[in-house]
Order: C-alpha cells, then structure tokens, then sequence
C-alpha cells in the first residue's frame, strides 16, 4: 500500500511554471497598453472637437425721428433664429 502511495505523488521536476505564465503577463500588458492608447485617443478627439467660446454682445435699436428713413417707432425687420457659418 506504501508503494501505491509513492507512485501518486506529483513529479516537481516536470513542472514548466515559467512558460505558462509568460503569455498571461503578455496578454495583461497588451491589455493594458490598449486601454492606454484608447484613452489617449479618446483625450485627442475631445481636444480637437472642443466647442469654442463665442463672446455674444446685446444691441439696441436707436429711435429715428423725421428725415432718418422710418418713422419714429416703427420696425422695419423683426426675425428670430440662429446664424450658422457657411465654413468653419
């Protein structure tokens, strides 16, 4: 019986730990390097697509009496909307 239990002990010297790992240590370093490149890309892309600051200014129309063109209060263009560039 002490012979069958001799025989189911595990062999060390067969044992190639090195080897097996080193793909995991590549897969977790690539990993790694393309979570790197994805967040540099993604900071590139939101720096370049930034919306620009625009300073806007308020007018005010000036009231013309007799002789400027219009009579005194009255409009002469009211339009509502937004101006979009031809070209950025």
């Amino acid at each position: 019986m002490e012979k069958d239990l001799q025989s189911l002990k595990i062999d060390k010297s067969l044992k190639s730990g090195a080897r097996e790992s080193s793909w995991a240590t590549k897969w977790i370093i690539g990993g790694v390097l393309l979570f790197l490149l994805l967040g540099a890309a993604r900071y590139v892309y939101n720096a370049a697509n930034r919306e620009l600051e625009v300073q806007t200014l308020r007018v005010s129309a000036t009231q013309t009496g007799p002789g400027g063109g219009a009579p005194s209060g009255s409009v002469i263009l009211n339009a509502t909307g937004y101006i979009v560039a031809h070209h950025k």
